[in-house]
């Protein structure tokens, strides 16, 4: 057999194995009632923040002041905040800045996190312990203290806190990335695929990324959920969301004042928040479990 014939047989098997794989965890997953009723949620709050200027009944931006701190009501489901503004219409953009958040912070951590994970552990040696000691760096430093630095160093807004948050998680990833490439790297098709001449991005993009990626895609979907909280959290104190975007931390941050003579509105905001950080992490955890190797083994 011709070395481009083995290379192309590794090409095929290998993507093969990983494809059996999938089936098998998500039969396991929709086992799980609990997990696929938090998938579901999930996926319907993500909706929900795509469709927002569809669904909203009214411009979450608009004030009237004669509709200032109503309750709950046929007209205005959640009420209307200081400024007369419907909340159920604010909620619902609300769900789709988290969205932004989510999706920037996870991406920009996954990319930069996986790029020096398979660095380090393909190439070892002073590299390995460069990248390593450059993430013990950023471990170093509790998240929450480190977002804060990096969004009042890039500016307050949506976008580059999420950017600054991503700048936090990616060494979560690093770690992570590194020790399956150590351990992939001694599987036997790498080392065929390395005799056969496989150039190394070519044996890192086709043969060890994608089968060490199963867990940092566990781990991302835990990771949305980290990064909503912690960006309503800066839009709390300031430095995320600025007024008026319907923000849900920023939206707290003033309900705050009113909780006692208008409970509905930090009380909706909060359960907003609650739901979707509950939802995304019990699915993740969901994940992880129907992802595990030891349960597919037994399933």
């Amino acid at each position: 057999m011709s070395s481009d014939t083995r290379v192309r047989s590794l090409d095929v098997a290998v993507p093969q194995q990983r494809r059996r794989r999938l089936p098998r965890a998500l039969r396991r997953l929709l086992r799980d009632r609990i997990g696929t009723l938090a998938g579901v949620t999930t996926v319907v709050i993500f909706l929900i923040g795509l469709m927002a200027p569809v669904l909203a009944p009214y411009d979450p931006y608009t004030p009237s002041p004669s509709a200032r701190l109503q309750p709950p009501s046929a007209s205005h489901w959640f009420g209307t905040d200081e400024l007369g503004r419907d909340l159920f219409s604010r909620v619902l953009y609300g769900a789709r800045i988290s969205l932004e958040v989510a999706v920037i912070t996870v991406t920009l951590a996954v990319v930069l996190g996986c790029a020096v994970g398979v660095v380090g552990g393909y190439l070892g040696g002073g590299v390995d312990q460069l990248l390593m000691r450059l993430t013990d760096v950023f471990l170093a430093f509790p998240a929450l203290l480190l977002a804060m630095a990096f969004a009042a160093a890039l500016g307050p807004s949506i976008v580059n806190a999420a950017l600054a948050l991503g700048l936090v998680y990616w060494p979560g990833y690093a770690r992570l990335m590194r020790g399956q490439v150590l351990s992939i790297r001694e599987h036997l098709y790498v080392e065929a695929a390395q005799a056969c001449g496989i150039s190394t991005p070519r044996l890192l993009l086709r043969h060890i990324l994608p089968n060490a990626f199963d867990p940092v895609g566990v781990r991302a979907t835990m990771t949305g959920g980290y990064a909503i909280l912690m960006g309503a959290s800066l839009s709390f104190i300031g430095l995320g969301a600025q007024p008026p975007a319907p923000e849900w931390g920023l939206m707290v941050a003033v309900a705050r004042l009113y909780l006692l003579n208008a409970w509905w509105y930090p009380t909706l905001v909060g359960a907003a928040v609650f739901i979707t950080i509950l939802a995304i992490t019990m699915f993740g955890d969901a994940v992880q479990d129907a992802t595990d190797p030891k349960l597919a083994q037994q399933g």
